[in-house]
This record gives C-alpha cells, sequence and structure tokens, in this order.
C-alpha cells in the first residue's frame, strides 16, 4: 500500500511565511517528490519542526482518503503487533504488516479515526444490551434482530465501512484507546456491520 502523500502546493501556501521561509529554495515540485518518501513516523517527527506544520499528519491523511486513513490508524495501534496477532482465529485481527518508520502509538486517536471511518452514527437508545441477547435468540432464532435501527434504513451501506467498524467493535471489546471496555457500543458496531455491510465475518463473531 502507498504511504501517506500531501498535495503539491503543501509546503508553499500563500498566508503562511513561516512555511515559505523554511523551504523558499526550493522549488514546490522538489518539495514534493522528497515528502513523497516520508512515511507516517517521519511527517510525525516533520510536525514538530514548526507549528505551521503542526497538522501535517492529519492533512495526510485528510488527503489520501479512506486508504490513508486506514494506514495511519493501523499505524496508530502498532502496525507490526496487529500483523502477529492476526495469525490467531479471532477474525476481528484485520491489520496487515506496516513500516511505521517510528510513528509513536496513540491508540485513543486511531479510536477517533475509526469512529469517522466507520460512517454510523451511535444512538444511544439503539445499543443492545448483552442481558437481552438469550431473548433475541429465543424469539428469532438469531443474535441479529430484523429490525435493527428501524429508524433509519439499514440497507443503504454508503458510507459504511466493514473493516473499520469490524476493528471499532475489537477496540471496544478490549478497552484498547478507551478508559474501559464498552461490549454494548461493540455489539452495536457489529450489528451494524452486518446489517450495513452484510459482513460475514460480523455475524460469524456475533455468533
Amino acid at each position: 500500500m502507498p504511504g501517506p502523500s500531501l498535495p503539491t502546493l503543501y509546503f508553499d501556501q500563500e498566508g503562511s511565511s513561516e512555511k515559505q521561509d523554511a523551504l523558499k529554495s526550493l522549488p514546490s515540485e522538489i518539495v514534493n517528490n522528497v515528502s513523497s518518501f516520508l512515511d507516517w513516523g517521519d511527517l510525525a517527527r516533520l510536525a514538530c519542526v514548526q507549528s505551521s506544520w503542526k497538522n501535517v499528519v492529519a492533512d495526510a491523511a485528510e488527503f489520501g482518503g479512506r486508504e490513508a486513513t486506514w494506514e495511519l490508524t493501523t499505524c496508530l495501534l502498532g502496525g507490526e503487533k496487529l500483523q502477529e496477532e492476526e495469525k490467531t482465529d479471532n477474525v476481528l485481527y484485520l491489520a496487515h504488516s506496516f513500516n511505521t518508520r517510528g510513528l509513536q502509538t496513540n491508540e485513543p486517536l486511531a479510536v477517533k479515526y475509526l469512529t469517522q471511518m466507520a460512517g454510523v452514527p451511535v444512538d444511544e437508545s439503539q445499543l443492545p444490551k448483552i442481558a437481552a441477547s438469550t431473548e433475541i435468540e429465543h424469539e428469532c432464532n438469531s443474535i441479529l434482530p430484523t429490525d435493527w435501527k428501524s429508524s433509519v434504513d439499514s440497507t443503504n451501506v454508503d458510507g459504511a465501512d466493514e473493516e473499520a467498524l469490524l476493528l471499532l467493535a475489537r477496540c471496544h471489546l478490549d478497552g484498547t484507546g478507551l478508559d474501559s471496555p464498552n461490549p454494548e457500543l461493540a455489539l452495536y458496531y457489529l450489528q451494524a456491520a452486518y446489517h450495513m455491510t452484510k459482513s460475514v465475518k460480523a455475524a460469524h463473531t456475533l455468533a
């Protein structure tokens, strides 16, 4: 997967004399080519050089879209560790191996990005209750209620991201990046993944 990228004129924006003074001797094309070799850890260190570059990591994620944000999120969770745990039977471990290039782990920030990527709003009144699982199974012969979030069109998959929902559910199950585990919200995201993206992995995990 390609690394982070930035707009061609990112380091030559008008109204920022600090940026212009720092790199005024180099054409924007050369600066952009050099920056294309930087990984997330390099951008994180670059963000500390001067205040006008403090958002360079977030800007690269936004400019790169879904794939860049997913890669950054995985690095923030610890890419190498997740890749090792992916060998287990737990279907929620979906991350691939990434060279983080020294990017410091930041689990709360990773959860924030995952929540944005998931594309599913959280309605506290819709959170499934673990204690009700037995009743649901008895009535529907399934842990997947057919009237999930009946107030919205659950067949509309626009914006819902299966991988983000599954990894977000895992974080809430084990409390990664949170003050404490939240199994009810984990079930909520798993059900969202099943109903909105037809995720077989979500159904398997719920079962």
